[in-house]
């Protein structure tokens, strides 16, 4: 029986994956070493699956999938913040916060929330619930070296940042192959929040 290595995303617009390509195109300069995600895998992931037998989406996940996004409407998200994981000493991952900051351009709350649902609707097909808190962000590196001084020094002058806002309005499922290039997504399926059919 067939499995797909996939994933379910919020997909980034275009204009934010530019704004962050054009942003980090200085680092580059100072570490050819460190792995800058590829603007198509540039997305904010929900959940994680793994290999999930083809048969299963249609069967079991696809028509309660869109249950599961009626009740929520389309959510406005700010990209305005970088950081690394571990947050202190050598990054490991770099990344882009989305934030959704009362009285702003933002509410973080609901997607919150969604995260939750999302990982509650797996957790009733079997897959483990993810044991940190949902914090959302999106990888735009990773770094297996020690990275140059000179890179750190660039990295740990960062001050504030603005990459835009976009409305969250689609859920997709992706499926990853990994190639010798790196990992290739396709979309199996999108949802759209508020939905009903």
């Amino acid at each position: 029986m067939n499995s797909v290595r996939s994933f379910v995303a919020i997909p980034i617009p275009d204009t934010i994956k530019k704004s962050v390509q054009d942003w980090i195109e200085p680092f580059r300069r100072h570490d050819s070493s460190i792995r800058w995600v590829k603007p198509e895998g540039i997305h904010l992931t929900l959940k994680f699956l793994g290999n999930v037998e083809e048969e299963r989406f249609e069967k079991e996940f696809f028509l309660e999938f869109t249950q599961l996004c009626t009740p929520f409407r389309p959510i406005r998200l700010v990209a305005d913040a970088v950081g690394q994981f571990p947050p202190r000493g050598t990054p490991r991952i770099l990344w882009v916060g989305l934030s959704g900051r009362a009285g702003l351009a933002g509410d973080v709350d609901p997607l919150k929330t969604f995260a939750q649902s999302v990982e509650g609707f797996f957790e009733r097909f079997g897959f483990p619930k993810e044991k940190r808190p949902f914090a959302p962000h999106v990888t735009i590196a990773r770094i297996k070296e020690k990275p140059s001084s000179g890179f750190l020094k660039k990295w740990h002058e960062v001050g504030l940042v603005s990459f835009g806002e976009f409305i969250a309005d689609r859920i997709v499922f992706y499926k990853s192959e990994l190639t010798k290039g790196g990992a290739v997504y396709s979309v199996i399926r999108e949802f759209h929040l508020g939905e009903r059919r």
